[in-house]
């Protein structure tokens, strides 16, 4: 891993089965903490396209289906696994030429294999959660409320996505309960979609509890 802001903070290393995982951290905002918080999203979110994928789509079921690839796609690209999103692009593109033989001959490929990543990346984060409740401090929940507004400044100014991940970095850093660390994983998931508006929802109510 190149230095970087969580090296210097010296986060433990996650490592994934065919994941590129400094890709990954540097496409999700260049820090560990942010990386873990979209693999939590990535893993609840690709289980349950994953079960919509079970059966090769026919005339009704393909946009739905082309959507769900399309998804995939994106999603593991973000995580540095470039495997699976290349077979979920070759899908889509199928799926876009209604190319129903393609699709019957690869789909479970990667239906396997996505399978498998969220495996590894459940056994990955237990073994990261682990090495990080060692490492943490005294409880810093006093920045939180701060923070928040910031992040809701830069997320109605439709800052580049750098500089929201940046701030929630710094909230990830904090000793926070399952709950909040949970919705700011939703939140940096929705960043990384360039979904601002959606993102705002979600922290603001954070603060109207």
């Amino acid at each position: 891993m190149n230095s970087n802001e969580s090296t210097d903070k010296k986060s433990p290393v996650i490592l994934i089965p065919g994941v590129d995982v400094e890709k990954g951290i540097s496409r999700t905002g260049g820090t560990i903490e942010n990386y873990i918080g979209v693999l939590t999203v990535f893993y609840s979110d690709a289980g349950e396209r994953l079960l919509l994928l079970k059966s090769k789509p026919d005339e009704k079921t393909l946009p739905a289906f082309t959507t769900h690839v399309h998804a995939l796609k994106s999603a593991s690209a973000s995580i540095g696994a470039d495997e699976i999103s290349k077979k979920a692009f070759e899908l889509e593109t199928a799926a876009k030429n209604t190319d129903y033989e393609f699709i019957e001959k690869n789909l479970e490929t990667l239906t396997s294999d996505i399978s498998e990543l969220i495996i590894n990346i459940q056994e990955a984060k237990t073994s990261y959660n682990e090495s990080l409740s060692q490492k943490q401090g005294k409880d810093k929940t006093i920045y939180y409320k701060p923070l928040l507004k910031k992040l809701t400044e830069a997320l109605k100014s439709k800052k580049a996505s750098s500089d929201v991940f940046e701030i929630l970095d710094k909230l990830n850093g904090l000793q926070l309960d399952a709950e909040a660390r949970e919705t700011l994983e939703k939140v940096s998931y929705q960043v990384l979609m360039s979904e601002y508006d959606d993102a705002l929802k979600i922290v603001d109510e954070i603060q109207e509890k």
